[in-house]
């Protein structure tokens, strides 16, 4: 008999746990999602604040226009219980003054009472949404200073790697590194176009420029056709940009972006230039590399040879912070 309860009570167990797995995961499933939608909301939380305060605002300017149709009919009732009041004194039926202005303070107050209560709904729903704007705002400062605070914090661990490689290697070492410059060899004809050689030139990688790099070419829409435009409009960009450097003391790197037709980035709202007498510059001028000798295409684009070009902004770093 001990034996019969003994299975009967393992096989409801084994019924109990085989029930319990399917509920473990439905619950393990349902607690992902719900964090998983938690997450989303905190991420898109100043997009649906600010759509949410637009909306608000919106609904508040009907809620007014509506409050506003039935206003008349507020004031003509309680103009009507002042003139009572009013016309209750003419007819002495107030034993003194101070009756009758509490009677008439009594009327104004009825009448702004009710005005205030039928903007009330319109008013309450303002507030809110002026609320959800703020918020939107507060959250997308904070991310905007911690943005900055990262930036930072990768430009002075990147600034120390650099110091360790020029302590190490060198300043050409670590120039040579930071630019992706390599020596490759070209091939050399003669004036009839035949090869009778090679020769070896210094070279820049594309890929081992800073992030800041923007390729001036035909995607751009001031870009030229001819190649002698196009080294003129950049160096005019460049002396703008520079007078305003020193008229307003700093540049930021999405100022300089819009100006030559690039698209604006989050580092480029943090990151800029500072004018030479504030103590965090470093170069004190704006410069696009267009001079740089060393490389192979910016020689052939100076020279008009090339009609394209990359450009590295020689930015002073976070300047968010320092204005």
């Amino acid at each position: 008999m001990s034996n019969e309860v003994a299975t009967t009570v393992t096989e409801v167990a084994n019924t109990v746990a085989d029930v319990a797995v399917p509920a473990q995961k439905v619950a393990n499933t349902a607690t992902r999602l719900m964090f998983k939608g938690v997450g989303k909301v905190r991420r898109f939380s100043p997009q649906i604040l600010m759509g949410v305060g637009v909306v608000g605002v919106v609904t508040a300017g009907v809620l007014a226009c509506r409050a506003t149709l039935k206003l008349s009919d507020i004031v003509e009732e309680a103009n009507s219980d002042i003139d009572t009041v009013k016309r209750l004194r003419s007819e002495e039926e107030y034993e003194t003054e101070t009756d009758y202005n509490k009677a008439l303070t009594g009327a104004y107050a009825k009448r702004a009472l009710k005005v205030a209560k039928v903007y009330t709904p319109a008013l309450s729903v303002f507030t809110v949404s002026l609320g959800c704007v703020l918020g939107s705002h507060g959250i997308m400062n904070q991310r905007n200073v911690a943005m900055a605070a990262a930036v930072k914090a990768g430009e002075s661990a990147f600034a120390e790697y650099r110091k360790r490689v020029v302590d190490e290697f060198g300043e050409e070492k670590d120039k040579d590194l930071r630019f992706g410059i390599v020596e490759k060899e070209i091939p050399v004809y003669d004036n009839e176009g035949v090869q009778t050689g090679t020769k070896k030139v210094m070279d820049v990688q594309a890929d081992g420029r800073s992030e800041y790099i923007r390729c001036f070419d035909e995607n751009n829409e001031m870009w030229s056709k001819v190649p002698g435009q196009n080294q003129m409009t950049l160096s005019n960009q460049q002396n703008w940009l520079n007078e305003r450097l020193n008229a307003r003391g700093y540049v930021f790197l999405n100022d300089v972006y819009k100006c030559l037709g690039f698209p604006a980035t989050p580092a480029g709202q943090v990151v800029g230039w500072l004018r030479r007498d504030n103590e965090y510059s470093k170069d004190g001028y704006i410069d696009f590399g267009l001079m740089d000798i060393e490389e192979q295409g910016k020689r052939d684009f100076i020279n008009g040879f090339e009609r394209s070009c990359w450009l590295d902004f020689n930015v002073d770093g976070v300047i968010y912070d320092k204005i």
